[in-house]
């Protein structure tokens, strides 16, 4: 019951960075570009996979693509996405989100399989040298 609790928390984690960043950003909406509101969402998107794994980060990049085309793009509070411009931001922001939130989970990963390896290997070492001596 506990393993389920934490997973449901990554999952809450995740888009609890989303609505903060999107909060925080919103009134500086008018000085900022799109481009620069985009690399911010997928930096949590990075910081939730690296953190919570790759579902989590697949939902934050979701709710962080919703929260860009909703607050950032005009015309703004639809989803509707009005300049055929921003279409291209939006897909390639999507793109970026769901692929670099995998790929970074996928390291987290790997690093940690590493590290259990060097573990098993220099707790075999330290056997095989006792029993030299």
């Amino acid at each position: 019951m506990m393993q389920e609790k934490t997973k449901w928390q990554n999952y809450l984690w995740g888009v609890v960075c989303v609505a903060i960043l999107a909060l925080l950003l919103l009134p500086f909406r008018p000085h900022v570009n799109s481009a620069t509101v985009a690399l911010l969402f997928l930096i949590v998107v990075v910081f939730t996979a690296i953190y919570f794994g790759s579902r989590p980060a697949f939902v934050a990049s979701l709710c962080g693509v919703l929260s860009f085309n909703f607050f950032f793009l005009p015309p703004f509070h639809t989803l509707r996405i009005a300049d055929p411009q921003n279409w291209i931001t939006f897909f390639v922001f999507l793109i970026t989100a769901l692929t670099v939130g995998s790929l970074s989970a996928r390291e987290k990963h790997r690093a940690q399989e590493a590290q259990r390896l060097y573990v098993e290997l220099q707790t075999a070492f330290e056997k095989a040298s006792q029993a030299e001596a």
